[in-house]
């Protein structure tokens, strides 16, 4: 093994731990926040448990074991702990804005207020099942197996073979490959005539993997430096573009659900949020590619050896 690339190693092992340290003190700092629902608190919660997740599942190849894996499991768990909470908080404010644009309009005015209540008592459902979880033996355990892995690190053996691997620009590069990969299959599906799911579909998983790479890039930042920081947010930006499809696509499934209880006036001014809807979702697929170009671009991955796919060009 070379000087060098032992260095990395070691270099890569120590970001990883201080990024990973930093998202469990931020998972325990908002707790209190999300046990009473202080706002932004789950969602902070939520962000930070998929930090580690990500960290964890791009940083393998750096630990032995089935430890990093059992953790990964629990943080999943967690995840549909906090989702159904924050999901519900994402659609009432979305309303709430839609509100607010439409306020002149009495009918729908009278449709969002009690597509609101409806969500509220969702919310507290949610919530109430949120502080049993957090409550158990599970999450307190998972706690306990986060702080144990960062004191005591399940390091893989080092080989020359194997360490050429485990650089940070190695590990991000392969981060913003699966982008590609997503990418390129989202592409395939959106030219495919009558599969609008199967696009919505694979356009998901192209956020989730924007999202992998802009953490693995957050870990190498204070390494790699400003590459780094404008790869993650390119990164993030391309999330932020396809979260917004998704928040529309979840509230345009709650339009369909309450038209059937809703009168023919109210039914109609209903139709008038779904155009809106509609509108803004279109908006929000016609960023995507530009979004994508962005986060594709060399100037940012030149660092990493992660290449665009010739065929997203």
């Amino acid at each position: 093994m070379t000087k060098s690339t032992a260095t990395g190693v070691r270099s890569t092992r120590r970001l990883l731990l201080t990024y990973v340290s930093a998202q469990i003190d931020d998972l325990r700092s908002h707790e209190p926040g999300a046990r009473i629902g202080s706002p932004n608190a789950v969602h902070r919660m939520r962000v930070a448990s998929r930090r580690l997740r990500s960290s964890l599942g791009t940083f393998r190849p750096l630990f032995r074991g089935s430890k990093p894996q059992r953790l990964r499991d629990e943080l999943q768990w967690l995840g549909t702990v906090l989702g159904p909470v924050r999901d519900v908080e994402v659609i009432r404010a979305h309303l709430q804005e839609a509100a607010a644009t439409h306020a002149g309009d009495a009918n729908l005015a009278t449709v969002l207020a009690q597509l609101d209540h409806e969500l509220a008592e969702r919310h507290s459902r949610a919530h109430a099942e949120q502080v049993i979880a957090m409550d158990g033996p599970r999450y307190a355990a998972l706690l306990a197996a986060l702080e144990a892995f960062v004191i005591r690190p399940p390091w893989a053996r080092r080989t020359t073979k194997a360490s050429a691997r485990q650089t940070l620009p190695v590990l991000v590069g392969r981060a913003c490959a699966r982008v590609d990969r997503a990418a390129r299959a989202a592409q395939s599906s959106r030219e495919a005539d009558g599969m609008p799911e199967r696009h919505d579909a694979e356009l998901h998983e192209v956020r989730k993997a924007a999202k992998r790479a802009r953490y693995a890039a957050e870990v190498a930042g204070s390494s790699a430096g400003p590459a780094a920081h404008a790869l993650a947010e390119r990164m993030e930006e391309l999330q932020a573009v396809l979260g917004g499809h998704q928040d529309s696509l979840m509230v345009q499934a709650l339009i369909r659900d309450l038209a059937g209880r809703m009168t023919k006036r109210q039914a109609l001014a209903l139709d008038l949020l779904a155009g809106s809807e509609q509108g803004a979702d279109e908006s929000f697929l016609a960023a995507y590619d530009q979004a994508l170009a962005a986060a594709s671009a060399d100037e940012v991955r030149g660092w990493t050896g992660a290449k665009r796919l010739p065929e997203l060009r």
